[in-house]
């Protein structure tokens, strides 16, 4: 099963643009985190995962406004059950390209 907790605020921000791809940097939530969750659209929703506090999306379009999301998620083992993901906080920015 897939369990969410309240989201905390990650202070996302954007670091660094060229003209097709921008730098985006957030600060970890409180409590365990195995990973993020980005995500960001233009014309269709697209996501990658990271370790990393900061992640490079790639290949945006000029002229375009692209909603972006970061989502901490941590693994809870339940007993013998299938570990549940757990939403530590997210972000969300929008930035028009």
């Amino acid at each position: 099963g897939v369990s969410w907790v309240e989201s905390q605020k990650m202070n996302l921000t954007f670091t660094g643009f060229t003209t097709t791809s921008v730098t985006i940097n957030w600060t970890k939530p409180d409590g365990g985190v195995d990973w993020y969750i980005i995500r960001w659209n233009g014309g269709q929703q697209v996501s990658s995962r990271t370790n990393e506090t900061f992640f490079t999306i790639q290949g945006l379009t000029p002229g375009t406004q692209y909603n972006i999301t970061v989502a901490a998620a941590a693994v809870q083992e339940r007993g013998v059950s299938r570990p549940a993901l757990c939403e530590r906080g997210s972000s969300a920015a929008t930035a028009e390209y």
